[in-house]
């Protein structure tokens, strides 16, 4: 899919395109690719307001993006999160995993960089050295810099995203249960919380 053109012609300035090709060194995970996309809003922090990301298989609600823009006060929102099959049918209505819905004020957003670079010494919001569990730690860093720095945490009982289950994404490929249960014991342990 040519995912560039796409873009291109929908001819809004507003919508900036950035590709970041992948290193051998880099794990299996979308955080160098986000990180690199929060580098680029936070070096232009005039030109916007607040932060998501969306991955390239789920989709936004109609109203996602301003729902979560009316309700971002000095910190982050998040919503409710549904997911569908590939067939497009909706598995779960309602996820307690909604990660993916968080949108940052960008003053906060540069606060939570600063924040995980001082505490967890990562380069980035996102921990590249994970391969599973990068979101949950992402969400975790960003309660914990809110605490820290008084910022709002809204919650917004609504779904606005909606995550693909399948087996061709990076959560979806089979691994062994032990590597991911050394990946959450990782997120756990790095954020104090006992299992």
């Amino acid at each position: 899919a040519d995912i560039e053109g796409t873009l291109r012609g929908f001819g809004d300035s507003r919508i900036h395109y950035l590709r970041r090709e992948r290193r051998d060194t880099d794990l299996k995970t979308a955080s160098n690719a986000l990180n690199f996309g929060i580098s680029y809003c936070l070096g232009r922090k005039q030109d916007f307001q607040a932060v998501a990301f969306l991955h390239s298989d789920d989709f936004l609600t109609q109203d996602s993006l301003e729902v979560r823009l009316k309700n971002l006060e000095n910190g982050f929102v998040y919503t409710d999160m549904a997911s569908f099959n590939n067939n497009g049918r909706i598995i779960k209505r309602r996820m307690s995993f909604n990660h993916h819905t968080i949108m940052w004020n960008t003053e906060f957003l540069q606060y939570i960089r600063d924040f995980v670079s001082r505490r967890y010494k990562q380069p980035g919001v996102f921990d590249s050295q994970l391969s599973h569990g990068e979101d949950i730690d992402m969400h975790l860093s960003s309660i914990e810099a809110a605490k820290e720095g008084g910022y709002e945490i809204t919650y917004v009982p609504l779904v606005s995203v909606l995550y693909r289950q399948h087996q061709e994404s990076i959560s979806g490929r089979r691994v062994s249960s032990e590597y991911v249960e050394r990946q959450v014991k990782r997120v756990l342990q790095k954020h104090g919380i006992k299992e």
